[in-house]
């Protein structure tokens, strides 16, 4: 039982810690981490058109930080800044 624990427990820092695999899965896991865990689940996400410095810009509905700047790494997309406008 202990050792299943110390899985779980592993398994679960490196999902929060380690990049998503889509722009809109990291997205989801900063508004859930920021203490929002139904919005994560319920906000829409559209791509924007501006880039700046390797980042893209993400539009997020129904949240009250709209904007999110996401960038592809080797292991999967980082958000890399949010706020309330580009």
């Amino acid at each position: 039982m202990k050792k299943k624990m110390i899985i779980l427990v592993i398994l679960l820092v490196v999902a929060l810690l380690f990049p998503s695999l889509s722009p809109d899965l990291s997205i989801r896991r900063i508004i859930f981490l920021r203490g929002n865990p139904v919005k994560a689940f319920t906000v829409q996400i559209k791509t924007g058109n501006i880039y700046e410095n390797g980042n893209q810009l993400y539009n997020v509905s129904n949240y009250h930080y709209c904007c999110f700047y996401v960038r592809k790494s080797v292991l999967g997309y980082l958000v890399t800044d949010f706020g309330t406008g580009p």
